[in-house]
């Protein structure tokens, strides 16, 4: 509304139709903060960080979570969402699509991918027959607060500082969502289709690739490479 009468006043200055008096401020033009680049996290170092937490109570069902978020690729808030379908294993969460007035994403099933981190081994948790039996999840507080509860956790861990410090030499940003990006990025690597990977992380291929284009791999030194053989 303040735009369009600006814009009126603006044409009637300079028109000769309004005194000069009239001509609106001349507004700064919105400077937006860089987007953060968030960092993905390797196998390596999500198996450093589990086998820093303490050994029982809350810790283990914190360390499930962790887990979970991981190897299927999860936002925080949706550790609170799963549930068995038909054998496998889903999400429920139906998070706000932007732009589109009342759009939701839909449930889906989730697809794991296993941590490679031990000398080439995969470490099973067993995470869908554990989520089965009901296995307690860690505590996330109220609705909505799942990502803010995982970082609060997350920041009384040293090892979780420590790996925080390694992500700004690099100068991207660690934070609970570093888990989901290791699952893109691990996607990708595998020359997984876009759709399929976008799909199996509850976005569109247009929001995947406004986050995680980054991580498509990049043919230009194999290239390179072939022309100088």
């Amino acid at each position: 509304m303040r735009q369009a009468a600006y814009a009126f006043l603006r044409w009637g200055v300079e028109r000769g139709h309004l005194k000069s008096c009239y001509l609106p401020p001349v507004t700064e033009p919105e400077v937006k903060k860089p987007k953060r680049i968030g960092y993905p996290l390797s196998d390596a170092q999500i198996l450093r960080l589990l086998d820093s937490l303490p050994q029982g109570g809350a810790h283990e069902r914190w360390r499930f979570g962790l887990q979970l978020m991981a190897v299927y690729g999860l936002r925080p808030e949706e550790l609170r969402w799963l549930r068995i379908k038909d054998d496998q294993l889903w999400c429920f969460y139906r998070k706000s699509q932007g732009g589109r007035k009342g759009a939701k994403t839909e449930p889906r099933r989730l697809y794991p991918l296993i941590d490679r981190a031990r000398e080439g081994t995969t470490t099973d948790w067993n995470l869908q027959g554990r989520i089965q039996i009901n296995e307690e999840l860690p505590p996330l507080n109220r609705e909505g607060d799942g990502g803010n509860a995982v970082n609060r956790y997350l920041l009384r861990r040293s090892t979780w500082l420590a790996m925080r410090a390694e992500a700004e030499q690099v100068s991207e940003q660690l934070t609970p969502y570093s888990f989901r990006h290791r699952y893109a990025k691990r996607s990708h690597a595998m020359n997984l289709p876009i759709a399929n990977i976008a799909a199996a992380m509850g976005h569109t291929i247009e929001v995947h690739l406004g986050s995680y284009a980054r991580f498509k791999p990049d043919a230009t030194q194999d290239l390179y490479a072939a022309a100088n053989a």
